[in-house]
């Protein structure tokens, strides 16, 4: 049923009446000619499972007596405008609620951990890759100090001094793990900050790659297999042998006498 009513004197209010009709809103609308028509339509709404009735004076004073809340109305356009109001804020916490959900998304999808607190330092965002680099769930996290959560990641200097820390080597129980902090500021000042930690090891690996890969960039290919002659089964081993350490991103020491082809 519904949780909100309005009742006015006589007749309803046309603006109102079309606003509600406009956007679709389960609001009933009464009418009420005596003192006695008020009190038995205020009663008969709390009935019904009604919490909060609008309308003038007289039915304000009803619904508080019958323990409901009442709010007065000024005239049929000031509810339009209240009514207006609360779509906009609805509208609005409708859209910050959708974004929130996609940068929650976008975060939980990220190796890398990610958290971030306002400026008293509490955690606002939390994400997987976080839990698992603090053995601490989100639920636990979020709404508590940093500094009380990991004591050597605290985001309280870098808060104060409003500068970057970036790329800070930090042991993290049996790993090392690389840390960056950074303040989030507005005109009004630091409003938060943001931790993010990466595995060292993972970092070492990924340069170890690119390294690898740009090595042979700049060695260039001048031959491959198939340049190879021949169809013996010698040369056809060698090809699979050949293939086979071409799968691996180590490196490998080819050996032979000169003018063997090596190359």
């Amino acid at each position: 049923s519904p949780k909100v009513a309005l009742v006015t004197h006589a007749s309803t209010y046309a603006e109102v009446d079309e606003f509600v009709r406009a956007f679709s809103l389960d609001i009933p609308r009464y009418t009420y000619l005596t003192e006695d028509d008020a009190t038995a339509r205020v009663r008969a709404l709390k009935e019904e499972g009604v919490r909060v009735v609008v309308g003038p004076g007289l039915v304000t004073d009803m619904a508080d007596k019958y323990g409901l809340v009442g709010v007065f109305l000024y005239s049929g356009n000031a509810v339009r405008l209240a009514l207006e109001d609360a779509i906009e804020a609805a509208r609005l916490r409708r859209i910050e609620s959708t974004r929130r959900e996609y940068v929650n998304t976008i975060l939980a999808h990220l190796n890398e951990g990610v958290a971030a607190v306002d400026g008293e330092g509490r955690v606002q965002a939390f994400n997987p890759a976080m839990e698992r680099f603090l053995g601490t769930p989100a639920g636990v996290a979020v709404g508590r100090k940093l500094s009380t959560l990991a004591p050597g990641l605290s985001l309280d200097g870098v808060m104060q001094s409003g500068a970057r820390e970036l790329e800070a080597i930090h042991r993290l129980g049996d790993k090392m793990v690389v840390v960056n902090r950074i303040p989030i500021m507005s005109e009004a000042g630091t409003t938060g900050a943001v931790l993010t930690i990466q595995d060292a090891n993972a970092i070492h690996r990924a340069d170890r790659n690119l390294r690898s890969r740009t090595r042979a960039r700049a060695a260039g290919v001048r031959y491959s297999l198939d340049d190879l002659a021949g169809d013996s089964p010698a040369m056809s081993d060698l090809r699979a042998l050949a293939r086979r350490y071409a799968m691996v991103d180590s490196t490998v020491l080819v050996s032979g006498e000169s003018g063997t082809g090596k190359e």
